[in-house]
């Protein structure tokens, strides 16, 4: 009989793990079918492949965020879910990332007068569900987060301090957007061709940051600022 009872307890346990474990344990909704034939009328070059509801947290699924397969971004797991009746993704900041990091790159070569920059996105905030064409996605949502490696040729010397508060105050009056609660936040590490250098190796590394009309340099390799306040305080 103790045995018995001991079977039905891992049976049952067992099948809690697998309800808790699994992404289809929620049906989906019609509302929810909805949201994909959205994505699929937005971005019809791509298809899209429901997988079940996102993990949210130690495994547990939520039910009011569905996961998709992307054929275009197969290393993606696409999100869906609604705020206050309007609809968000990951999946925009991906569709247009490749001419987000093009456009970023020419800003920092005019504004800095690099020869050449190397440029990873940090913005990992969801956008509105919507299709917008690459220069309006970077208008209304690319947010200024990345950290980028900014490379001068020999002979073309670095700019001093001064001459960066000034290229840095240019820069900031280039951004459009400013809708994210952590403000606009990028770095540049200025290095050489060739160089592998990192952290306080670099020969010389800032953090920029600008939002709710406050801007700063911080020099992170002597760890003070440059400028902080105001932005109209500085031009």
């Amino acid at each position: 009989m103790k045995k018995a009872k001991k079977l039905l307890f891992q049976a049952a346990s067992l099948i809690m793990a697998a309800v808790l474990f699994t992404g289809c344990y929620y049906p989906l909704t019609s509302k929810q079918k909805g949201w994909i034939s959205q994505i699929e009328k937005y971005y019809p070059d791509d298809t899209f492949t429901y997988v079940g509801h996102s993990t949210v947290s130690m495994g547990v699924t939520s039910p009011s965020c569905i996961s998709l397969e992307s054929e275009n971004f197969p290393h993606v797991d696409v999100q869906i879910y609604e705020v206050d009746g309007e609809l968000y993704s990951n999946y925009p900041r991906y569709y247009h990332e490749e001419a987000v990091v093009e456009h970023f790159s020419d800003l920092v070569i005019s504004c800095f007068g690099c020869d050449y920059v190397d440029l990873k996105m940090t913005d990992t905030a969801d956008k509105p569900l919507k299709y917008v064409s690459d220069e309006k996605y970077i208008e209304k949502y690319a947010i200024h987060h990345y950290i980028a490696y900014v490379y001068y040729e020999e002979g073309h010397a670095y700019p001093t301090e001064d001459e960066l508060e000034e290229m840095a105050l240019d820069y900031f009056q280039h951004i459009t957007t400013d809708n994210d609660d952590r403000g606009n936040a990028f770095r540049l590490c200025f290095v050489r061709p060739g160089d592998t250098k990192h952290g306080k190796d670099l020969d010389m590394d800032y953090m920029f940051d600008f939002h709710d009309g406050v801007a700063s340099l911080y020099n992170a390799k002597e760890n003070y600022y440059v400028f902080k306040g105001p932005l109209e305080d500085f031009i």
